[in-house]
């Protein structure tokens, strides 16, 4: 692959792209995108549209391109969120939609006075040091069925609005940096029951979290029930002593399937702790559960892969660890 030149004289403003769908590009800092994109703003069969860019006068992007035609959107631009509301917006029939690299300037955005629902959109990623609440006073999203959300402020009272507003009946979730409290999350589980996959990526695992996951048959209705769960992994820093993480560890090997009442469809658990350490008993702890059908890989972070289906692992099953 080269990188060729780009130069305006080239190409002929308003010549139409016939058959033209899907756009890409990738632009170096100083490069302005308005003036590329306003070359195939005739494009009547475009759909797809990815840009990543550093500098963009957002105003005159907003009004040159077709939103209202596009399926599947990626904007890797430094924009805030009253113009990534004014994109959103127009996207009636966009499916699939990334906003990255959004830039928090709440004192300038005003949320819509009328409420925006986008029908067709069923996987949405917002990413943002610091995502704005109120971007997402304005919409609904009926059809959404995954979600991911990267910030390193509160949102999770947000995305509960959001629920209560579009009834959607989410599949995945990803939070990356999402900072909360661990009744917060399962309030906002519970509101999930056709929830399948959870991830959470450098977010702090406090006790209630765990203890929420840790399953006993003895302790009478699990504070979080997720019937088709499949899927669980947390990928963070471990800070405390790694008690309650064996003790959650143990519980979903031990219940599988329809054993765990708060999980029945559960089939893996992927914990990724950056630099944990933990003492002899809780090793001690996650090699025995390892042998009850875990894979353990102790690389440049510790993963604990744990599969509860009803599949047989004896072939599957190995232990690596590097210390």
């Amino acid at each position: 692959m080269r990188a060729l030149p780009f130069p305006q004289s080239a190409f002929t403003h308003g010549k139409p792209f016939h058959h033209l769908t899907s756009l890409s590009l990738v632009l170096p800092p100083g490069c302005d995108v308005v003036w590329p994109l306003s070359i195939f703003t005739d494009a009547p069969r475009l759909q797809v549209l990815d840009i990543c860019a550093e500098e963009t006068p957002m105003s005159s992007l907003i009004s040159i391109m077709p939103w209202s035609q596009l399926t599947h959107i990626k904007l890797e631009l430094p924009m805030d969120f009253a113009h990534a509301c004014d994109i959103l917006s127009q996207c009636k029939s966009v499916v699939q939609c990334h906003l990255g690299e959004l830039i928090k300037d709440d004192e300038n955005f005003v949320p819509p006075q009328h409420m925006c629902q986008l029908d067709h959109l069923v996987e949405f990623t917002l990413a943002a040091l610091i995502v704005s609440g109120a971007f997402f006073d304005g919409f609904t999203f009926p059809g959404l069925l995954h979600l991911t959300v990267h910030s390193h402020g509160p949102i999770l009272n947000t995305l509960l609005n959001l629920h209560h507003r579009s009834q959607f009946s989410l599949t995945h979730l990803t939070l990356i940096y999402v900072p909360f409290a661990g009744e917060e999350l399962i309030n906002f589980l519970c509101h999930l029951p056709t929830l399948q996959v959870l991830e959470l990526q450098s977010c702090r695992v406090d006790a209630v979290l765990l203890a929420a996951f840790t399953y006993s048959s003895e302790a009478g209705a699990p504070p979080l029930f997720l019937p088709l769960l499949r899927s669980l992994e947390l990928v963070t820093q471990f800070q405390s002593d790694g008690l309650l993480l064996a003790a959650m560890v143990e519980s979903m090997s031990r219940y599988c399937g329809g054993q765990n009442l708060a999980f029945p469809a559960l089939v893996e658990v992927n914990l990724y702790l950056h630099l944990a350490q933990f003492d002899d008993e809780v090793e001690d702890r996650l090699a025995a559960a390892c042998a009850s059908g875990m894979v353990v890989n102790h690389m440049q972070h510790k993963h604990v892969t744990m599969h509860t289906g009803t599949e047989s692992l004896l072939d599957d099953r190995f232990m690596d660890w590097v210390i």
